[in-house]
């Protein structure tokens, strides 16, 4: 659920300096946190595949609630991008790097940065459950059972971000075109934040992992040297937040079956 005035307000009361970037408790109590309603939450994702197939914007569907900058916050929104990195090693293989959400909910955008997911590209459904916190430097967060997980928040004149530092992650469903998960964890304050997500890819990014020969286990310190992407046309904020990584990449534009557009990075 969104509200039409949001960012005037925000942008007003930001500009004012008396705010932080969720600071308005009034702004969530049109929102429901989906995830304890199965029946909603199934009927917001449906509605979210039915737009999205008859060619309008829906990334997918997030629910959260918890505390964040200091202010208890419950969310229930369509997303406006998804993006996905995957490492493809030299035996060909691809393992599920990276997942970004980029969304918006009551005086505020955020972006979820779900890193070292882990885990081949498409995988029969089932419970994979995964702690948080963050792969040594060394290593390819690939093949272990950890993930970060950071939330940026965004407003005008302000943002916050930080890592969920304990809990866990669990994904359901992790396909090229879908990811199903939930999250229950501490920020590094004790601040509290859960919630689910059924997601659509709208960004593939596959990235080649060279591995590295002085390695004692080479599948697990690796480098990127190369990047390609397949992606749909993002909406106005995400393209701002991409606007310095794609600044002098040729892009050609395509279609795919359901007629959205889609954009080839080379």
């Amino acid at each position: 659920m969104k509200l039409v005035s949001v960012s005037s307000v925000a942008a007003a009361l930001f500009l004012g300096g008396c705010l932080s970037p969720v600071d308005i408790t009034t702004a969530y109590e049109s929102e429901v946190y989906l995830c304890d309603d199965d029946p909603a939450y199934a009927e917001r994702v449906a509605d979210c595949v039915a737009r999205r197939e008859a060619g309008g914007d829906c990334s997918g569907v997030i629910s959260f609630e918890g505390t964040i900058d200091g202010v208890d916050v419950v969310v229930d929104t369509d997303l406006n991008e998804v993006t996905t990195t995957s490492l493809r090693f030299p035996d060909l293989s691809l393992a599920r790097d990276n997942i970004d959400l980029y969304g918006d909910s009551p005086y505020f955008s955020f972006r979820i940065s779900i890193a070292s997911v882990g885990g081949v590209d498409s995988r029969p459904d089932g419970e994979v459950v995964q702690a948080f916190g963050r792969s040594p430097e060394c290593e390819d967060g690939t093949v272990d059972d950890v993930v970060r997980f950071s939330v940026r928040v965004i407003a005008a004149g302000g943002s916050t971000d930080d890592d969920l530092t304990t809990g866990a992650f669990t994904l359901l469903r992790q396909t090229t075109d879908e990811h199903i998960g939930t999250f229950d964890g501490l920020y590094r304050d004790g601040s509290p934040l859960r919630g689910c997500f059924t997601i659509f890819t709208d960004t593939a990014s596959i990235e080649q992992a060279e591995v590295s020969t002085d390695s004692p286990s080479p599948q697990r310190e690796t480098k990127r040297v190369s990047r390609s992407l397949t992606r749909r046309a993002r909406s106005p904020w995400a393209l701002t937040c991409f606007s310095a990584f794609s600044a002098g990449i040729s892009t050609n534009r395509l279609s795919d079956s359901s007629g959205r557009a889609r954009k080839m990075v080379v």
